[in-house]
């Protein structure tokens, strides 16, 4: 778990950082841009290509950060399921100790009653005298 919650923060840093290098390149695109509006002097079809690029550059890079948070998402919701296998295993676990001493406790009155009879029958001289057996007395 430690490890999940670690490389969760891991992308978190790292998405942080892509955000920081986005933002440094959408800075830079506006640069050229402005760089580019004065070389070319209204080249209309060389406007739109580059700005199409510049969208198709935008879009690609939010699809980016839209993965690494998806991947975290991913990532959390693995982490809550290992928490939940580990819950049942526990549960299980209780479980069985539970069935165990409920099969000793068993053992343990049905040799008492057992006991008790083999007690009674041989203090009782015709063996008339017998308990009906039961694991609830």
């Amino acid at each position: 778990m430690e490890d999940r919650e670690g490389d969760i923060r891991r992308k978190e840093q790292e998405l942080d950082s892509l955000r920081s290098k986005v933002l440094q390149q959408e800075k830079h695109i506006s640069a050229l841009r402005e760089e580019r509006e004065m070389m070319t002097g209204g080249d209309e079809a060389l406007l739109k290509a580059l700005k199409d690029r510049d969208s198709a550059i935008e879009k690609q890079n939010s699809m980016e950060v839209e993965l690494a948070k998806s991947k975290i998402d991913v990532m959390n919701l693995d982490s809550q399921l290992l928490e939940a296998i580990q819950q049942k295993i526990s549960l299980s676990q209780q479980l069985e100790d539970w069935q165990v001493d409920m099969h000793t406790l068993l053992n343990k009155k049905v040799r008492a009653e057992l006991q008790s009879e083999e007690q009674s029958s041989k203090n009782n001289s015709n063996g008339n005298g017998r308990r009906k057996f039961s694991l609830w007395h």
